[in-house]
């Protein structure tokens, strides 16, 4: 039994779509982080307005990745070479402001949306501001950064206060504390002393018992109090000259909650897709007739993964948490490391501690160190992307018991698809330049009007690998080479080069098309009028070379033009 070249076609597209349709199947990775670290970034960021500029994203990139252990950094730089940034600035709050009616969210302190930013950086290739700001875009990266950077955010208390003076324009305050000199810390909830209410100071001295700070005030004499005083990371309202150096600095230690009462939490959610070549590869033959796995398959086949939360594995770095009540909420300063905390492997954990350290620290001038006051917060780290191409969803929320309130309406996605060798298109064969035009918005050419009998499915080749989804010029001709967009599509094939923007190139090259003989053992291309190769002919048939030229177009394009084949 032989296999008829009108069969042959259809079947070997149709192995394909089973072959690829594991490629359908979606899987996801999870990895949550509710991780928060003091640290300075003044320099980086416009913390006035939350944002970041194309000229320090890679500076950031590294700056964040160095507090993640030394001992989980096998390749620091593969974790710096691609980072996703989200980056807001809090309102004020106040302690006394009641919540709006009818909002139970309404006390949880809130973020305009103009200083509610998301970037992404990749040193990938020149990263423009327009990049950062809005191609949403990595290309294939195994290992991805996330980090959050929590601007003007107001912690929860740390200490209760039992006594208040004010002499000579010190404050004394007495409140079991574990602070430090230099801290700074904000007071809430005051009952008597109600001057101090949403005050900020700076420690000047500091024990178990109580501390002291300078305190622009008339002198009050030692009175029995109540409030709370609560760490204070105040942000940086205008860049500092110097850059934080080597030295080691003091982090101070955070509650686990904003004075709200809410907690931090990000989801870093990658999700399995199809590669956009072999999707180009589905349109083709969707236009072709032929149903593509997404419609053939039953979707309670699909043995789906389920989403896994990462807690222990390489994947989850910067000691990312998984717990999601805010008493299991580890405030992951220098101070609070312990190998009971870390786990075995973290028997020095001064040591591990030291490359955060240095986040706050500037360059040391006169031979004394010189250390930043944290301005910021930040927590998030680095995944190992499990599965490639993928989209990475991120979704932030502030949390309190059983409320969650979300930092963005939707989650944001990015597109972390690489390049390919290989591509599909539809190569359109033009007659006279009357056949095209110019799409100014586009700066492309494209066909006036659509005939599927001049149309061939091809396979696009590349000497260097590039970005299918792009619109960009290629630096090289490529060669395509291709079959008839037709009921019968071995009856014409074609050899091309193409060359111009990636989404409507140029090719020019050889289409063999195949005509019935004229005779017996004739060679003729000369075929007489009206006879066509798809009538019987008992002479046969033999296929007749001719040069061809016209447009390549991106299947995502003219596949829904194409109509059924001829």
């Amino acid at each position: 039994m032989t296999l008829s070249r009108r069969c042959f076609f259809p079947l070997l597209m149709l192995s394909l779509i089973v072959s690829l349709s594991a490629l359908a199947i979606a899987q996801t990775q999870e990895v949550i982080y509710t991780n928060r670290v003091p640290v300075y970034v003044g320099d980086l960021i416009n913390e006035v307005t939350a944002t970041l500029d194309a000229q320090n994203a890679s500076k950031l990139c590294v700056r964040l990745n160095a507090a993640i252990p030394l001992d989980q950094h096998e390749k620091p730089d593969e974790h710096a070479s691609n980072c996703i940034f989200h980056i807001v600035r809090f309102d004020d709050f106040s302690s006394g402001t009641a919540p709006a009616a009818g909002k139970s969210s309404a006390d949880v302190q809130t973020i305009p949306q103009a200083k509610n930013n998301w970037y992404v950086y990749s040193n990938d290739h020149f990263w423009s501001l327009e990049d950062l700001k809005q191609s949403k875009r990595l290309f294939g990266a195994a290992h991805v950064s996330f980090f959050f950077i929590l601007i003007n955010r107001a912690l929860g208390p740390t200490a209760s206060i039992t006594n208040v003076s004010v002499s000579k324009n010190v404050l004394t305050i007495d409140a079991a504390n574990n602070l430090k000199p230099g801290t700074s810390v904000r007071f809430s909830n005051v009952k008597t002393s109600t001057f101090l209410n949403d005050k900020v100071v700076t420690l000047d001295t500091a024990k178990a018992t109580g501390f002291t700070a300078k305190f622009v005030n008339a002198d009050v004499a030692s009175t029995v109090d109540s409030g709370d005083v609560s760490v204070s990371i105040v942000p940086t309202d205008a860049p500092p000259s110097d850059e934080p150096g080597d030295s080691e600095c003091t982090l101070p230690e955070l509650p686990k909650t904003g004075a709200d009462g809410y907690y931090t939490s990000y989801g870093v959610d990658v999700k399995r897709k199809v590669s956009a070549n072999v999707e180009h590869l589905f349109a083709l033959l969707k236009a072709e007739g032929l149903q593509s796995p997404t419609e053939t398959a039953d979707p309670s086949t699909l043995n789906s993964i389920s989403p896994t939360t990462l807690t222990q594995s390489p994947a989850n770095r910067l000691f990312a948490q998984t717990a999601v009540k805010a008493d299991a909420q580890d405030n992951y300063s220098c101070s609070a490391l312990s190998p009971k905390k870390m786990g075995s492997g973290w028997s020095q954990a001064s040591k591990n501690c030291t490359p955060r350290n240095r986040l706050l620290a500037a360059k040391a001038t006169s031979g004394s160190t010189k250390c930043h006051r944290p301005d910021a917060i930040f927590g998030g780290g680095t995944v190992d992307v499990a599965y490639r191409p993928s989209d990475i969803s991120i979704s932030g929320s502030l949390n309190k018991g059983d409320t969650t309130v979300a930092i963005n309406k939707d989650a944001y996605v990015v597109d972390n698809e690489g390049r390919y060798y290989f591509d599909f298109s539809v190569p359109l064969t033009l007659k006279k330049l009357s056949a095209v035009q110019y799409q100014s918005t586009g700066g492309t050419f494209s066909p006036v009007t659509v005939d599927s009998a001049n149309a061939f499915m091809a396979l696009d080749g590349f000497f260097r690998p590039v970005d299918v989804k792009s619109g960009n010029w290629p630096t090289w001709p490529h060669p395509l080479a291709g079959v008839a967009f037709a009921k019968q599509p071995l009856n014409k094939i074609l050899v091309a080069g193409a060359w111009g923007p990636y989404f409507s190139e140029i090719y020019m090259g050889w289409a063999w098309i195949k005509q019935p003989r004229i005779a017996d053992g004739s060679n003729s291309c000369k075929a007489s009028a009206g006879t066509s190769a798809t009538l019987p002919n008992s002479f046969g048939y033999h296929f007749c070379g001719q040069f061809s030229i016209g447009l390549n177009l991106s299947v995502t394009g003219i596949a829904s033009k194409l109509g059924s084949p001829k």
